[in-house]
Protein backbone atom coordinates (compact mmCIF):
# COMPACT_ATOMS: atom_id res chain seq x y z
CA UNK A 1 0.00 0.00 0.00
CA UNK A 2 0.96 3.66 -0.34
CA UNK A 3 0.69 4.87 3.26
CA UNK A 4 4.16 6.47 2.94
CA UNK A 5 3.30 8.18 -0.33
CA UNK A 6 2.16 11.78 -0.69
CA UNK A 7 -0.04 12.69 -3.64
CA UNK A 8 0.89 16.13 -4.97
CA UNK A 9 -1.79 17.58 -7.22
CA UNK A 10 -1.17 20.63 -9.41
CA UNK A 11 -4.46 22.54 -9.60
CA UNK A 12 -3.49 26.21 -9.76
CA UNK A 13 -4.00 26.99 -13.45
CA UNK A 14 -6.74 29.13 -14.96
CA UNK A 15 -7.57 26.73 -17.82
CA UNK A 16 -7.69 29.55 -20.36
CA UNK A 17 -8.61 27.25 -23.25
CA UNK A 18 -11.86 26.39 -21.43
CA UNK A 19 -12.88 29.97 -20.73
CA UNK A 20 -15.46 29.98 -23.51
CA UNK A 21 -17.23 27.02 -21.88
CA UNK A 22 -16.87 27.60 -18.14
CA UNK A 23 -15.19 29.83 -15.56
CA UNK A 24 -14.75 27.15 -12.89
CA UNK A 25 -11.36 25.46 -12.33
CA UNK A 26 -10.80 22.39 -14.52
CA UNK A 27 -10.48 20.13 -11.48
CA UNK A 28 -14.13 20.88 -10.65
CA UNK A 29 -15.50 19.81 -14.03
CA UNK A 30 -17.90 16.92 -13.57
CA UNK A 31 -18.01 13.55 -15.27
CA UNK A 32 -20.93 11.34 -14.31
CA UNK A 33 -21.73 13.79 -11.46
CA UNK A 34 -18.23 13.40 -9.99
CA UNK A 35 -15.64 16.18 -10.19
CA UNK A 36 -12.20 15.41 -11.59
CA UNK A 37 -10.81 16.22 -8.14
CA UNK A 38 -13.18 13.80 -6.44
CA UNK A 39 -12.20 11.11 -8.93
CA UNK A 40 -8.51 11.59 -8.09
CA UNK A 41 -9.24 11.41 -4.36
CA UNK A 42 -11.40 8.28 -4.64
CA UNK A 43 -8.74 6.40 -6.59
CA UNK A 44 -5.90 7.51 -4.32
CA UNK A 45 -7.88 6.46 -1.25
CA UNK A 46 -8.46 3.03 -2.77
CA UNK A 47 -4.70 2.76 -3.37
CA UNK A 48 -3.87 3.50 0.26
CA UNK A 49 -2.76 7.12 -0.11
CA UNK A 50 -3.67 9.26 2.88
CA UNK A 51 -1.50 12.35 2.47
CA UNK A 52 -2.27 15.05 -0.11
CA UNK A 53 -0.56 18.32 -0.99
CA UNK A 54 -2.74 20.48 -3.25
CA UNK A 55 -1.27 23.45 -5.09
CA UNK A 56 -4.10 25.87 -5.77
CA UNK A 57 -4.39 29.28 -7.37
CA UNK A 58 -7.29 30.22 -9.62
CA UNK A 59 -10.55 30.25 -7.61
CA UNK A 60 -8.82 28.39 -4.80
CA UNK A 61 -11.77 28.78 -2.43
CA UNK A 62 -13.97 26.61 -4.66
CA UNK A 63 -11.38 23.84 -4.78
CA UNK A 64 -10.77 24.03 -1.02
CA UNK A 65 -14.51 23.60 -0.49
CA UNK A 66 -14.52 20.50 -2.71
CA UNK A 67 -11.50 19.08 -0.86
CA UNK A 68 -13.33 19.49 2.43
CA UNK A 69 -16.26 17.62 0.94
CA UNK A 70 -14.49 14.69 -0.73
CA UNK A 71 -11.27 14.30 1.29
CA UNK A 72 -12.23 14.97 4.91
CA UNK A 73 -10.58 11.68 5.92
CA UNK A 74 -7.23 12.59 4.31
CA UNK A 75 -4.28 14.61 5.59
CA UNK A 76 -4.41 17.69 3.35
CA UNK A 77 -1.91 20.51 2.96
CA UNK A 78 -2.85 23.42 0.70
CA UNK A 79 -0.29 25.78 -0.80
CA UNK A 80 -1.12 28.64 -3.14
CA UNK A 81 0.41 29.89 -6.39
CA UNK A 82 -0.81 33.48 -6.15
CA UNK A 83 -0.14 34.27 -9.82
CA UNK A 84 -0.49 31.14 -11.98
CA UNK A 85 -0.30 33.18 -15.19
CA UNK A 86 3.12 34.66 -14.48
CA UNK A 87 4.29 31.61 -12.51
CA UNK A 88 3.43 28.37 -14.31
CA UNK A 89 3.18 24.82 -13.08
CA UNK A 90 6.94 24.37 -12.63
CA UNK A 91 6.56 26.99 -9.90
CA UNK A 92 3.49 25.14 -8.61
CA UNK A 93 5.48 21.89 -8.61
CA UNK A 94 8.24 23.56 -6.61
CA UNK A 95 5.78 24.98 -4.08
CA UNK A 96 4.26 21.53 -3.68
CA UNK A 97 7.58 19.74 -3.28
CA UNK A 98 8.61 22.18 -0.57
CA UNK A 99 5.35 21.50 1.28
CA UNK A 100 5.70 17.71 1.20
CA UNK A 101 7.12 15.96 4.24
CA UNK A 102 9.94 13.49 3.43
CA UNK A 103 8.17 10.64 1.66
CA UNK A 104 7.63 9.06 -1.70
CA UNK A 105 5.75 11.54 -3.87
CA UNK A 106 3.42 10.98 -6.79
CA UNK A 107 2.66 14.11 -8.84
CA UNK A 108 -0.59 14.43 -10.78
CA UNK A 109 -1.81 17.16 -13.10
CA UNK A 110 -5.32 18.01 -11.90
CA UNK A 111 -6.85 17.98 -15.40
CA UNK A 112 -6.56 14.20 -15.82
CA UNK A 113 -9.41 11.76 -15.69
CA UNK A 114 -8.63 8.04 -15.56
CA UNK A 115 -9.83 4.64 -14.45
CA UNK A 116 -8.21 3.23 -11.34
CA UNK A 117 -6.82 0.37 -13.43
CA UNK A 118 -4.75 2.88 -15.43
CA UNK A 119 -2.68 3.89 -12.38
CA UNK A 120 -2.97 0.95 -9.95
CA UNK A 121 0.25 -0.80 -10.97
CA UNK A 122 2.02 2.54 -11.41
CA UNK A 123 1.31 3.51 -7.81
CA UNK A 124 2.31 0.11 -6.38
CA UNK A 125 5.35 -0.65 -8.54
CA UNK A 126 8.15 -0.13 -6.00
CA UNK A 127 10.81 2.37 -5.01
CA UNK A 128 12.12 3.49 -8.38
CA UNK A 129 11.31 6.73 -10.17
CA UNK A 130 8.86 6.51 -13.05
CA UNK A 131 6.73 8.51 -15.46
CA UNK A 132 3.32 7.28 -16.55
CA UNK A 133 3.28 6.98 -20.34
CA UNK A 134 0.33 6.21 -22.59
CA UNK A 135 -0.05 5.28 -26.25
CA UNK A 136 0.12 8.23 -28.61
CA UNK A 137 1.51 9.32 -31.95
CA UNK A 138 4.58 11.28 -32.88
CA UNK A 139 2.26 13.33 -35.07
CA UNK A 140 0.37 14.66 -32.02
CA UNK A 141 2.04 18.04 -31.66
CA UNK A 142 0.08 18.99 -28.54
CA UNK A 143 0.97 16.03 -26.33
CA UNK A 144 4.08 15.73 -24.15
CA UNK A 145 6.03 13.08 -26.03
CA UNK A 146 8.32 10.90 -23.87
CA UNK A 147 11.64 9.86 -25.42
CA UNK A 148 13.65 7.05 -23.83
CA UNK A 149 17.17 5.65 -23.91
CA UNK A 150 18.13 2.01 -24.47
CA UNK A 151 17.28 1.22 -20.81
CA UNK A 152 13.73 2.61 -21.14
CA UNK A 153 14.61 5.64 -19.03
CA UNK A 154 12.89 8.84 -20.09
CA UNK A 155 15.55 11.37 -21.06
CA UNK A 156 13.46 14.00 -22.83
CA UNK A 157 9.89 15.24 -23.05
CA UNK A 158 8.85 17.19 -26.13
CA UNK A 159 5.74 19.30 -25.66
CA UNK A 160 3.71 21.23 -28.25
CA UNK A 161 6.20 20.74 -31.06
CA UNK A 162 7.42 18.02 -33.39
CA UNK A 163 10.26 15.72 -32.36
CA UNK A 164 13.37 16.49 -34.39
CA UNK A 165 15.31 14.01 -36.51
CA UNK A 166 18.32 14.47 -34.24
CA UNK A 167 16.25 13.65 -31.16
CA UNK A 168 14.92 10.48 -32.77
CA UNK A 169 18.45 9.44 -33.70
CA UNK A 170 19.43 9.68 -30.05
CA UNK A 171 16.26 8.39 -28.35
CA UNK A 172 13.19 6.22 -28.99
CA UNK A 173 9.58 7.42 -28.77
CA UNK A 174 7.78 5.77 -25.84
CA UNK A 175 4.40 7.54 -25.92
CA UNK A 176 2.67 10.44 -24.21
CA UNK A 177 3.72 11.56 -20.73
CA UNK A 178 0.24 11.41 -19.24
CA UNK A 179 0.80 13.82 -16.36
CA UNK A 180 1.70 11.51 -13.46
CA UNK A 181 5.21 11.06 -12.04
CA UNK A 182 6.48 9.01 -9.08
CA UNK A 183 9.59 9.93 -7.05
CA UNK A 184 11.33 8.47 -4.04
CA UNK A 185 12.01 10.90 -1.20
CA UNK A 186 15.62 11.35 -2.35
CA UNK A 187 14.57 11.89 -5.97
CA UNK A 188 11.97 14.44 -4.89
CA UNK A 189 14.61 16.36 -2.95
CA UNK A 190 16.84 16.43 -6.05
CA UNK A 191 13.91 17.63 -8.16
CA UNK A 192 13.19 20.35 -5.61
CA UNK A 193 16.76 21.62 -6.02
CA UNK A 194 16.51 21.45 -9.82
CA UNK A 195 13.28 23.46 -9.75
CA UNK A 196 14.81 26.10 -7.48
CA UNK A 197 17.76 26.62 -9.83
CA UNK A 198 15.49 26.63 -12.88
CA UNK A 199 13.13 29.22 -11.41
CA UNK A 200 15.99 31.51 -10.41
CA UNK A 201 16.05 32.41 -14.12
CA UNK A 202 13.14 34.83 -14.60
CA UNK A 203 12.21 33.74 -18.13
CA UNK A 204 11.60 30.18 -16.88
CA UNK A 205 8.93 31.09 -14.34
CA UNK A 206 5.86 30.82 -16.64
CA UNK A 207 6.96 27.43 -18.04
CA UNK A 208 5.36 24.04 -17.49
CA UNK A 209 7.04 21.15 -15.69
CA UNK A 210 8.12 19.42 -18.92
CA UNK A 211 10.86 22.03 -19.25
CA UNK A 212 12.38 21.55 -15.81
CA UNK A 213 12.03 17.79 -16.14
CA UNK A 214 14.25 17.86 -19.23
CA UNK A 215 17.02 19.24 -17.06
CA UNK A 216 16.35 16.75 -14.27
CA UNK A 217 16.19 13.78 -16.66
CA UNK A 218 19.72 14.39 -17.92
CA UNK A 219 21.12 13.15 -14.61
CA UNK A 220 18.33 11.16 -12.98
CA UNK A 221 16.71 7.87 -14.00
CA UNK A 222 12.93 7.85 -14.38
CA UNK A 223 11.52 4.78 -16.06
CA UNK A 224 8.85 4.90 -18.73
CA UNK A 225 5.90 3.07 -17.16
CA UNK A 226 3.08 2.19 -19.52
CA UNK A 227 -0.49 2.88 -18.42
CA UNK A 228 -2.64 -0.04 -17.37
CA UNK A 229 -5.74 -1.09 -19.28
CA UNK A 230 -8.58 1.38 -19.07
CA UNK A 231 -9.73 4.85 -19.97
CA UNK A 232 -7.81 8.09 -19.49
CA UNK A 233 -7.78 11.58 -20.93
CA UNK A 234 -6.19 14.97 -20.29
CA UNK A 235 -8.66 17.83 -20.48
CA UNK A 236 -7.29 21.04 -21.99
CA UNK A 237 -10.13 22.23 -24.22
CA UNK A 238 -13.92 22.09 -24.43
CA UNK A 239 -13.52 19.39 -27.09
CA UNK A 240 -11.42 17.35 -24.65
CA UNK A 241 -14.13 17.73 -22.02
CA UNK A 242 -16.82 16.54 -24.43
CA UNK A 243 -14.63 13.52 -25.26
CA UNK A 244 -14.16 12.82 -21.55
CA UNK A 245 -17.89 12.89 -20.85
CA UNK A 246 -18.47 10.45 -23.69
CA UNK A 247 -15.50 8.26 -22.76
CA UNK A 248 -16.54 7.77 -19.14
CA UNK A 249 -20.25 7.40 -19.78
CA UNK A 250 -21.31 4.22 -17.98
Amino acid sequence: MNTNTTALILAAGIGKRLRGMTDIPKSLLKIEEETLLARHIRIWRNQGIKNIVAVLGYQKELIEKELEKVASDMNITVVVNEDPVSFGNTFSLWLGLKACKPSNIVVFDADLSYDESVVADFLQAGDYGRILVGPSSLDDIECAKALVDEKNMVRLTVDKRAVSKEELEQFSFSGEAVGALWFSADQAQSLNQTCEAFLAIEKNRPLNWEHVMNIYLKEHDLKSFQVGPGRWIEIDTSEDYEKAVALFKD
